[in-house]
């Protein structure tokens, strides 16, 4: 369970922050503080690179989001997957 949370925050934070760096990029003016936005981003991330895909294209921030999401699953799993030790270990 701590896995899949962990991966889903890495991807909305990965999102949120590539967003931001992208509009700052293009000169659009964010309308929210940081913090406001980055709490109403974590949520609903999937359904914001869902909407980006579909209506939108691909944007950069669409990009980062599923590739922090893809990269924290087994870099997660690996570290903290289980912790059984071997048979005959006492």
């Amino acid at each position: 369970m701590k896995i899949g949370v962990t991966a889903y925050i890495a991807g909305g934070t990965a999102y949120w922050l590539t967003a931001q760096i992208y509009l700052r990029y293009i000169g659009k003016e964010i309308p929210f503080s940081p913090l406001l936005s980055f709490l109403l981003t974590i949520p609903y991330w999937p359904m914001f690179v869902y909407g980006d895909l579909r209506w939108v294209g691909i944007l950069p921030q669409d990009i980062a989001a599923l590739l922090a999401l893809s990269a924290s699953i087994p870099f997660l799993l690996r570290t903290w997957g289980s912790k059984v030790p071997a048979e005959g270990v006492r």
